[in-house]
């Protein structure tokens, strides 16, 4: 069969997906992942729709692989560890775009689809929630609500995909394991020094509550229960990790040559 007769291929397992990537001119055809779980009936893989793993994130990550123009970078880690300063500071010097997550929740935050996640800790006592919820349930509540919120970051990734000039796109949504997953350019996560810089800069730019007590509650668990979880991530899954990010700036120059 000649291969610009082949207009569509529908494969069900990723394996096959880079098999034909490799075989074949990827002009050839338009490649469309559908993640059904393995010895699943149609009945039953219809409970897993709109989980990250469903056609559409599939799809996107095979548009990734071939439509990005410019280089890409993301940044994560904790809140205060410096991701949108060291972002700053590389857009300034290579004339390129900032990203930041958060703009892309508060767009999203009355949307229906997104509402319960956006609005996630906003709807709780922050005292109450840090002083109930353990440090293990706090993480897993940031992994639910970005993934919760992650078709919405990627349907931006993906409108810059014509986009020439560099694009840093940060925020502590990107973990690790969903970047491994779904984006195939470089990323790098800081997850702060010390406590008491932790503590210095959220006391500057507080993430929740205003006084001193719930500063210091959202410092711990930040340095305490983020922290370590990042950071574990990120060696699982291949990424640089550092602590600051004029420690990061030097390696982040080299990533992009």
């Amino acid at each position: 069969m000649p291969a610009n007769s082949v207009k569509c291929v529908i494969f069900s397992r990723p394996e096959s997906v880079i098999l034909a990537l490799l075989i074949c001119p990827r002009k050839c055809y338009t490649v469309l992942y559908i993640s059904v779980p393995d010895h699943r009936t149609q009945h039953e893989s219809a409970r897993y729709r709109g989980r990250p793993e469903s056609v559409y994130l599939s799809h996107f990550w095979i548009n990734f692989m071939n439509k990005h123009k410019g280089k890409r970078l993301f940044i994560t880690g904790i809140p205060t560890a410096g991701k949108s300063y060291l972002a700053k500071v590389i857009i300034k010097r290579n004339n390129g775009i900032h990203i930041n997550i958060d703009d892309i929740r508060r767009k999203i935050r009355n949307n229906p689809k997104y509402k319960k996640w956006v609005n996630f800790y906003r709807d709780k006592d922050e005292k109450e929630y840090y002083m109930t919820t353990t440090y293990g349930k706090q993480w897993q509540n940031l992994v639910r609500q970005s993934e919760g919120v992650w078709p919405a970051i990627l349907e931006k990734m993906e409108s810059y995909q014509n986009e020439t000039r560099l694009v840093i796109f940060e925020g502590v949504n990107i973990l690790p394991h969903l970047a491994k997953k779904y984006l195939p350019f470089p990323g790098i996560v800081i997850i702060g020094k010390s406590f008491e810089e932790v503590l210095n800069r959220n006391k500057q730019d507080s993430r929740w509550g205003g006084t001193e007590e719930l500063q210091k509650l959202g410092a711990e668990s930040f340095f305490y229960g983020k922290r370590p979880r990042y950071k574990a991530e990120a060696e699982k899954y291949g990424y640089p990790v550092f602590e600051t990010a004029d420690e990061a700036l030097e390696p982040v120059i080299e990533i992009l040559r």
